[in-house]
């Protein structure tokens, strides 16, 4: 069953950080994030994406819908079946980043670049 939250999202441009560094930050995990995004409605944003973290993959489908300047709706579906043989796969492999999974007063945040990325 789809998970429905709310979504603020900042971005900053910094200068990659030390991955020793986030490592060490306690209660952190790495992972490898391999994505690609779907054609979208209008204010809508697409995507399926393989979380891989500890050995295991997981696919995700996700839908963003702007909601204000600074927050959307996001709409995700765990667990999503996919074939290794499909063309969906086989693009999911040319978009990667690295992420970690950073915990502060019980809150979790995102930190990932991109590693690698082909467009069509």
């Amino acid at each position: 069953m789809p998970e429905t939250r709310m979504e603020i999202e900042r971005k900053f441009l910094i200068d990659r950080p030390d991955p020793a560094w986030l490592a060490a930050w306690p209660g952190s995990r790495e992972a490898e994030i391999v994505q690609i995004y779907l054609t979208a409605q209008p204010g809508e944003e697409v995507r399926v994406r393989q979380w891989s973290e500890g050995g295991r993959s997981l696919y995700y489908h996700t839908t963003k819908r702007s909601v204000s300047a600074v927050s959307r709706e996001e709409i995700e579906r765990y667990q999503i079946g996919t074939d290794p043989g499909t063309t969906l796969v086989k693009k999911l492999q040319q978009n990667h980043c690295a992420a970690f999974v950073l915990t502060y007063h019980n809150e979790h945040g995102i930190m990932d670049w991109m590693t690698s990325q082909i467009k069509d």
